[in-house]
């Protein structure tokens, strides 16, 4: 799944559920910081969550 921000919110919450997402992204700033500290959703929802983010440059080869 895309990890923009409507990606990451879906991603997050599918893995709240036990859903397995695999989040790919294309800006390696966002591939660490959601490696390194999960995926945070605020508002009326309050979540965060380790996820699986895969780098473009695995995905390439």
């Amino acid at each position: 799944m895309g990890a923009g921000s409507l990606g990451t919110i879906l991603g997050a919450l599918l893995t709240s559920k036990g859903i397995q997402v695999d989040m790919v992204d294309v800006w390696d700033e966002h591939v660490k910081a959601l490696n390194e500290n999960g995926a945070t959703v605020t508002g009326p929802l309050q979540l965060t969550l380790k996820i699986s983010h895969l780098d473009r440059k695995i995905i390439a080869t």
